[in-house]
């Protein structure tokens, strides 16, 4: 089945005489938008109440979603669950998980009695999987994963795919790149090429996969996460679809002003992860009391004017849901999944000009792990 599925692919990709090329002008020329200048914000829209924005290709897309990544496996029913009920009768649920984390068909199980439900999923093809070939390995897979919940005609189901990693980087402490690639199954292995003999370019073909698997309709849209500034122009220079979501750190989003430019030049979706360890973790551990103290400020100052208790974490992802930055954060708690699911950041009002300043200073500073000069 996988090969009969590549070989139609590839005759697909070799057949397609109407490509419209995603390339500006070819050659050494980058994308580069001017240095700082972040470029215009998703427009923000809302559905039945829940903040979604469009993608490039037309996708409604859910503004904050639900991370199940890396929770723990007998968890997840319940908090699926929970989630598609807050949602039920308001709009699209998200949900954030990786093929690495070994949980999809966790989450399909959970949301198959689901009634009239649309539900969107976000998963990850791993760096032992990049190649032409084994990524369409590990997306097939990842469908049939899902396939409990796409047996349910009452529930509306769309996959985005992203390359989770452009390469396995040995500099990266828990990155075991040889040990990894020695104990993959061996379906994977005759599925294609090492990816570590093609560091620098291995994604490409992973790319050319995601395309052609997008073109046939098995996914509904495609991206990556965490490649840097070269690597995302090179993967401009390569597409002829252009990424539809980028997946990046809070760090990421809130310094790399040039990275968010060129994105967003390009009308890349823009969805942060690691926001509620990344930031507020570190004012909890005591780190930048100062800038800590001022998102609590800011939080009661928004509390006390609209009658409504509103958190520090409330605060933080409305703050980047604003700015058109998708978020997915992760709890097993249902008193926090009230709180920062996309029901209760909807809830939350606009940040003044005042307000979102003072947020955007104390980011940077927890961020940092010290309060000073941002």
């Amino acid at each position: 089945y996988f090969g009969l599925v590549c070989i139609l692919l590839r005759l697909l990709r070799k057949h397609d005489t109407l490509v419209v090329s995603c390339l500006e002008k070819r050659g050494s020329e980058t994308f580069e938008t001017p240095r700082e200048e972040v470029g215009e914000t998703p427009v923000i829209q809302e559905q039945r109440g829940l903040l979604t924005t469009e993608l490039s290709n037309g996708l409604i897309f859910p503004l904050v979603g639900l991370g199940v990544g890396n929770l723990q496996p007998d968890r997840i029913p319940s908090i699926v669950s929970s989630a598609y009920e807050q949602n039920s009768e308001r709009g699209p649920l998200l949900i954030d998980t990786a093929r690495a984390s070994n949980n999809e068909h966790i989450v399909s199980k959970a949301l198959v009695d689901s009634d009239n439900a649309e539900v969107h999923v976000v998963t990850k093809v791993w760096y032992t999987h990049l190649g032409y070939g084994r990524t369409t390995m590990s997306v097939l897979d990842s469908l049939k994963a899902l396939s409990a919940t796409s047996k349910n005609h009452s529930v509306k189901l769309r996959v985005t795919v992203l390359l989770h990693w452009p390469r396995c980087d040995d500099n990266i402490p828990w990155m075991h790149c040889k040990e990894e690639e020695g104990t993959l199954e061996e379906r994977v292995k005759w599925a294609g090429p090492n990816p570590l003999l093609d560091r620098c370019c291995a994604w490409k073909g992973s790319w050319n996969a995601l395309e052609d698997l997008y073109d046939a309709g098995l996914v509904s849209a495609i991206g990556v996460s965490n490649f840097n500034e070269q690597d995302l122009n090179d993967l401009l220079h390569h597409c002829r679809i252009t990424p539809h979501v980028y997946q990046g750190s809070a760090w990421t989003f809130v310094f790399d002003k040039n990275l968010v430019a060129l994105l967003r030049s390009r009308s890349i979706f823009y969805q942060a992860y690691a926001v509620m360890n990344g930031v507020l973790q570190r004012g909890e551990q005591g780190l930048a009391p100062i800038a800590y103290n001022t998102m609590k400020s800011v939080a009661n100052q928004l509390s006390e004017a609209h009658g409504t208790r509103y958190s520090i974490s409330q605060l933080l992802l409305s703050w980047l849901v604003q700015q058109g930055v998708g978020v997915i954060p992760r709890t097993t708690s249902l008193e926090h999944l009230s709180q920062n699911g996309a029901p209760g950041i909807s809830r939350v009002p606009t940040l003044s000009d005042e307000h979102a300043a003072s947020v955007e200073h104390a980011v940077k500073s927890l961020l940092r792990g010290q309060d000073g000069e941002t």
